[in-house]
């Protein structure tokens, strides 16, 4: 009896093991899913996809030739940012060689998820994680500057336009103004 419950106790413990690196594995693959989806998104305008070029050029040190050379594979550019970043973590760094490695098994056959690709190669998902955030929030924040301007007007909390910027006297939230005016 004792040597059944040593075994299912051995057994639990393998399965919660191995099922909460599965689980993180899973995990890890939906937030580059979700950073992917957002690069795409904002890419999906002319001046986004400008602007997410150069963050994916400036980021990985690579060239436009080489950017379009991945959409050639029918890449997206948040899968572009993945691929480039696990490239990076390889001997000799971002190279086509590399890329296309990386490319080939994640387009198969059999194709395979970004957990599977970086297992493949004995790397680990985080670093892409963190550099695909990055691309994607530098290319948010500049998308979102063009598009908006980078005036000193913005909106208060009743969506009234107030100069938060402005020194001269009178102006601004109304701070600082003496009594009896």
């Amino acid at each position: 009896m004792n040597q059944i419950k040593f075994a299912l106790g051995i057994t639990t413990a393998l399965f919660l093991l191995l099922g909460g690196s599965a689980m993180a594995a899973t995990g890890e693959e939906s937030q580059l899913k979700k950073q992917s989806d957002e690069i795409n998104a904002t890419a999906s305008t002319t001046e986004g996809q400008k602007t997410v070029v150069q963050k994916i050029t400036t980021n990985f040190s690579v060239t436009e030739k080489q950017v379009q050379a991945l959409r050639d594979k029918k890449l997206g550019y948040g899968e572009m940012t993945i691929a480039l970043s696990l490239s990076q973590s390889l001997p000799g760094g971002i190279t086509d060689e590399n890329i296309a490695k990386i490319v080939s098994l994640r387009q198969g056959p059999p194709v395979m998820g970004w957990g599977k690709v970086a297992k493949e190669l004995d790397l680990k998902l985080g670093k892409a994680i963190d550099q695909t955030k990055n691309v994607n929030r530098e290319a948010r924040q500049e998308n979102h500057q063009e598009n908006h301007g980078n005036s000193d007007m913005h909106k208060d909390q009743r969506g009234n336009s107030a100069n938060h910027g402005s020194m001269e006297r009178g102006q601004g939230q109304g701070r600082g103004m003496s009594k009896g005016r």
